[in-house]
């Protein structure tokens, strides 16, 4: 009988495997050159057309579209002979992640030349790029085995700095008293190496895994005694031009970069560094308006696309891109920075490199004319700026403050018969924003007619849309939207319990003092914040994913708090236990809470629709 269970069982197993999806090279793979690739969708899959498959290397994410060939799809990948593995996910036409093998991944190795590295780079991107772009969900435990039998079977690849960082980070998340054994052990190993790297290495350790930042000062202080002009030291100059950057002269900071190109060993960063630290000088050139100043500094960029940027966000800046209904200042300016963006764009587009491909430029091309059109607007160039936002108005990464601009262009180019019948052709096929239907709305209202249908079909979609956002809930937090109750310490040392709101709309806004997107969107927050009565809303902004020891952590966020003027209820999550109850897996990330304590919404990056998910829930 047990003989005959297992046959059973067995030939299921090989049944359902059968019924997976697939993807394979078409043929044998070319190192360096363009492959072709099937994939296979499983029964009961429907490619939807425009689909395509992302995948991510270990330096960029990138994607190919997927064209039918009978009852499979190809497509094709070209990346340089050094990629040894990536990870690939199928997506439709409109950014929506559909198939992402049970959200584990596709998983495909090119280069079997030295099978350990290309474990390793796989275990690499599985656990960072591949989990965050297409929401895998691998245990740390895993990671921890997988590391842990790849150790085993080839111990020299442990005594090496950079294939244990991210085995102890995922050891912390799955054991916390063994990764801080395991750690301790590797730190005083690396240290008694005594080279550069090893000494650098073990200070990383001691700061970020041992939160031990008085034995991390002593190892800064022996490794810059004993390599001077070291890569430490490289590093110690590279955080010294941020510190002044703000308040320090142009011909300061280019002493900073001469002497950091000049006096210090080279290292494969060194083109991406100096042209961090150029646009910082760029952005302060372009204050003086100079614009043959402008030229030639520009020339000092390693890759002119990051000038483009400076070009971009100074356009932005001088039009106050952030209120569309101030008047900007020095908009000639303005407009030439915003049209130099767009032109080395459109030379970087017509000569590209053997790797390279236009759809890696998709998000650069949305903002630089996004930036074009709003400043050509303010300079009441309505037909200009209406011309320049319908060639981005269908572009799949736009979202709804780009389609608000294009309505309000299109007002003053087009009028308000175009207005409506792009506004009410876009309620038929989606969710839109609140301004949009205020927009249609009072369209309808001026021209007499009725609103029920639009009504209708706005709540329609927020049926959908809710309905859509619930199943993605349930299926993250495994049928449980309840919302776990903490009790954390606020910036006053006061205990603060999740419970205590209970009868109120809880926003919970995870963030980091180190982490750019979450500084970028703290503004928008405050704005938030200054908008509800305490009463009906409460916004909580716990901070977490720190590097440092409670006390340290305190000191540095309270004067994050200050020296920004914020008056936000922060939450130190000291231990992260807030973050991992939670399942955060990248941050910022806001959480929406009902008054009866369920989950309603949650959202990776600040998500611009905050207002409205609040307003419809209060």
């Amino acid at each position: 009988m047990k003989n005959f269970t297992l046959f059973i069982f067995t030939f299921l197993s090989i049944g359902l495997f059968a019924q997976n999806s697939k993807i394979y090279p078409k043929g044998k793979i070319i190192l360096g050159e363009e492959n072709t690739f099937i994939y296979e969708p499983r029964k009961g899959i429907s490619v939807p057309e425009g689909s395509e498959v992302k995948f991510v290397t270990i330096v960029q994410q990138k994607s190919s579209p997927l064209i039918k060939s009978q009852n499979k799809y190809e497509f094709k990948i070209k990346v340089p002979d050094s990629i040894r593995t990536i990870v690939l996910s199928v997506f439709d036409k409109n950014e929506n992640l559909f198939d992402n093998n049970f959200d584990k991944g596709y998983i495909s190795i090119l280069n079997k030349s030295d099978k350990s590295k290309a474990e390793l780079d796989k275990l690499a991107l599985l656990q960072n790029q591949a989990s965050y772009f297409y929401k895998l969900k691998y245990s740390k435990q895993y990671y921890v085995n997988q590391y842990e039998k790849l150790f085993k079977s080839e111990p020299k690849l442990k005594e090496k700095p950079e294939n244990i960082f991210y085995y102890l980070e995922a050891l912390f998340a799955a054991d916390e008293k063994k990764a801080e054994t395991e750690s301790l052990i590797i730190a005083k190993k690396l240290e008694n190496k005594n080279d550069e790297k090893s000494l650098m290495t073990s200070r990383d350790f001691y700061q970020n895994f041992l939160k031990d930042s008085q034995k991390a000062t002593t190892l800064s202080t022996l490794i810059l005694k004993k390599y001077p002009k070291g890569n430490f030291a490289k590093n110690m100059l590279m955080d010294k031009f941020r510190k002044e950057a703000k308040e320090a002269d142009v011909n300061t900071l280019m002493q900073y970069v001469s002497d950091y190109k000049n006096n210090y060993p080279s290292g494969e960063y060194d083109k991406i560094l100096t042209d961090q630290m150029n646009a910082v000088i760029l952005s302060k050139i372009i204050e003086s308006k100079d614009w043959s100043k402008i030229e030639d500094f520009t020339k000092r960029f390693n890759c002119e696309m990051n000038a483009a940027n400076v070009f971009n966000l100074s356009a932005w800046k001088l039009a106050d891109g952030d209120d569309i209904t101030s008047d900007g200042k020095d908009l000639e300016f303005a407009e030439k920075l915003a049209r130099k963006s767009v032109d080395i764009l459109d030379n970087k587009l017509n000569n590209l490199g053997k790797y390279e491909e236009k759809s890696e430029y998709n998000d650069q091309y949305l903002y630089y004319t996004d930036a074009l059109a709003l400043v050509l607007y303010k300079e009441k160039k309505y037909d200009q700026a209406f011309l320049e936002q319908s060639k981005i108005i269908d572009l799949t990464n736009i979202d709804d403050t780009n389609r608000e601009r294009y309505v309000l262009y299109a007002q003053k180019a087009k009028g308000d018969d175009f207005v409506k019948n792009y506004i009410y052709n876009l309620l038929k096929k989606q969710n839109i924003s609140e301004k949009l239907f205020t927009t249609l709305s009072d369209i309808y209202k001026t021209e007499n007619l009725q609103t029920a249908e639009i009504n209708n079909l706005k709540e329609s979609n927020k049926k959908i849309e809710t309905k859509k956002s619930q199943e993605k809930l349930l299926k993250l937090y495994s049928g449980n939207l309840k919302a776990k109750d903490f009790e954390l310490t606020n910036l006053q040392g006061q205990k603060v319990k999740l419970s205590d709101f209970k009868g109120k709309i809880v926003v919970l806004d995870f963030w980091a003092t180190w982490c750019g997107p979450c500084r970028a969107a703290l503004p928008h927050m405050q704005e938030l914040v200054k908008k509800y009565d305490k009463s009906e809303v409460q916004f909580l902004f716990i901070n977490t994913m720190e590097r440092e020891k409670p006390d340290e952590i305190k000191k540095k966020v309270s004067k994050f708090i200050a020296d920004n003027k914020y008056d936000l209820n922060v939450l130190y999550d000291f231990d992260n236990s807030a973050y991992k109850n939670y399942l955060i897996d990248g941050i910022p990330c806001e959480i929406i809470i009902d008054k009866n304590g369920n989950l309603i919404s949650r959202s990776l990056g600040y998500d611009s629709n905050l207002e409205a998910l609040i307003n419809e829930n209060k």
